[in-house]
């Protein structure tokens, strides 16, 4: 195989191509300028392969990799992520038909409920305003795939590119909420968690859809594997069923007449979620996974020795890049059934307002602050481009090759799967408001519409279960969840029975969201049966 149709296939298989990008000036600052002394530190001598007889040379190998059509210290210079942040997700404690009580029953002793409940979120915010993976993911860079194009690969590049930067993330949950309350002496107590199914996938319209299918099989030709398809279609998915966080309410009923009911009291959330299966239909996907080995001066050598082994070539880039996608999976799809384990504390603030026989509003008003814990979190390396220059690699001196293909080596391997590390994260606060007119019909009917505000400060990092030379390699600056915010509108409609020994209430309520950042659009469709006595 001649070398030029070596790189080509090489460059197929691996994902060498991280979109060079030109750095915002938000990011200016993260890409330090070193001194000589700093750059010390990416010196890799002491690293010794095992060469083979009758192939390429390390000092080949080099050549071939920083010159046209590789370019690979202009292209490490720049990482593939623009953002490592999971995802935000409103807890279901916090969906508003489990805030305000919609259903309308007498406050006497005891009170138990159970929601069926379904979640929906089409578009899950990647980041702040981002819902396609390309604002995630730097893959539009113009000037890289112009050079991809002069690589003539003989696949379309940038309609590949164009076609995976449609990629959305979508989030299901469904299942039952189950809660109890307790009235007496004018003090009011509350529990409740969910038991539920939750599901995150990758996902793209019918016409997207269509589209990819017909891009990578032009002719239509059958499936003859059905089993490598299914693993696909599993590797887009992550789901669990389980437990959710827990949620007690206390409250003292400060005002209660004909004309208005005044409830205060404290919020406490527990995190007592624990997933009982995983990957039902999809995969279970782990943060802290190890990747498979991947060298660059291995490959070109199974490629240019007397012996070539272009099987293994495909075996170990494959590996290497299911193993950065599983990363990427387990950052964006892998998620907690609750709050991630962190305790919640707050107060609420909950009035009933009387207008007239028929008609009256239900308004309350919570706080509640996430108090910080431990959770695995990814980072990107910094860039440095003067550790890439040829003044300070002098890639064409033959004693530096071995050590300039480890670096560029361990280079690619950090621009395409991120670090992970134990982080202390604090959330911070989060506001919700909530109010609705309701209006009786007829003896046992009644109807509420409404108004629903969430609102969630953006984290903070604490402190990182790493080394001081770690520390200063990884940026912290996009690993961070932006702060979320969603204005939703509301309905129930309740029927009420009142018997000898218990009333008993069913509820259908529904909810959409109306503008959002930071989350995503999502909507709740809920049927509740409450019983008291």
């Amino acid at each position: 195989m001649k070398i030029k149709q070596f790189i080509l296939a090489l460059s197929l298989y691996t994902p060498f191509f991280a979109p060079p990008t030109l750095q915002s000036m938000d990011d200016f600052d993260n890409d330090v300028f070193l001194e000589d002394d700093d750059l010390d530190q990416f010196d890799s001598s002491g690293w010794e392969p095992t060469l083979r007889e009758g192939c390429i040379t390390p000092e080949e190998v080099i050549l071939i990799l920083v010159n046209e059509p590789i370019l690979a210290q202009e292209r490490l210079k720049n990482n593939f992520y623009f953002f490592v942040n999971p995802p935000n997700s409103r807890s279901l404690l916090d969906s508003i038909q489990n805030l305000l009580h919609l259903w309308c029953l007498p406050c006497t002793k005891w009170q138990w409920y159970v929601s069926l409940f379904y979640n929906q979120t089409t578009k899950v915010n990647f980041t702040k305003n981002g819902t396609t993976i390309d604002t995630y993911l730097d893959l539009n860079n113009a000037g890289l795939l112009q050079k991809l194009e002069e690589i003539e690969f003989g696949i379309d590049i940038p309609t590949a590119i164009e076609l995976f930067s449609a990629f959305k993330l979508q989030e299901r949950r469904a299942g039952f909420m189950l809660g109890g309350a307790w009235f007496k002496c004018n003090w009011y107590f509350e529990c409740k968690a969910p038991l539920y199914y939750l599901e995150r996938n990758f996902f793209v319209t019918e016409e997207e859809k269509s589209a990819i299918e017909k891009f990578l099989n032009p002719e239509a030709i059958p499936v003859e594997d059905e089993e490598i398809e299914k693993q696909i279609r599993r590797r887009a998915i992550c789901d669990h069923f389980g437990l959710g966080d827990t949620r007690f309410n206390v409250g003292r009923l400060v005002i209660d007449n004909c004309e208005m009911m005044l409830l205060v009291g404290g919020v406490l959330t527990i995190p007592t979620a624990s997933t009982l299966a995983s990957g039902l239909m999809g995969t279970n996907f782990q943060k802290d996974s190890d990747h498979p080995a991947f060298n660059l001066l291995e490959l070109f050598q199974l490629g240019l020795c007397d012996v070539k082994d272009i099987e293994k070539i495909k075996e170990i880039t494959i590996a290497f890049g299911i193993s950065a996608y599983d990363k990427l999976a387990a950052n964006l799809l892998q998620t907690n059934l609750g709050n991630n384990g962190h305790l919640g504390i707050g107060a609420f603030l909950e009035k009933h307002l009387k207008i007239s026989r028929k008609f009256s509003f239900k308004t309350r008003a919570e706080f509640e602050y996430l108090l910080p814990a431990w959770e695995k979190r990814f980072y990107i390396t910094k860039k440095f481009p003067a550790a890439f220059d040829d003044a300070f690699r002098h890639y064409e001196d033959p004693n530096k090759a071995i050590n300039n293909i480890n670096f560029l080596n361990q280079q690619l391997i950090n621009t395409v799967i991120p670090k992970v590390y134990d982080t202390l994260v604090w959330p911070g606060l989060i506001l919700k408001f909530d109010t609705a007119v309701c209006g009786k019909i007829g003896k046992n009917w009644e109807i509420a519409l409404g108004f629903d505000l969430y609102w969630q400060e953006k984290e903070r990092l604490g402190d990182i279960d790493a080394t001081p030379s770690e520390l200063f390699n990884i940026r912290k600056d996009n690993a961070i969840k932006p702060g979320a915010y969603q204005n939703k509108l509301f309905g129930s409609v309740n029927y009420t029975k009142k018997g000898k020994c218990y009333d008993w209430c069913i509820s259908f309520y529904g909810d959409g969201t109306l503008v959002q950042y930071g989350v995503g659009k999502d909507f709740n469709l809920c049927f509740n049966l409450a019983m008291n006595y």
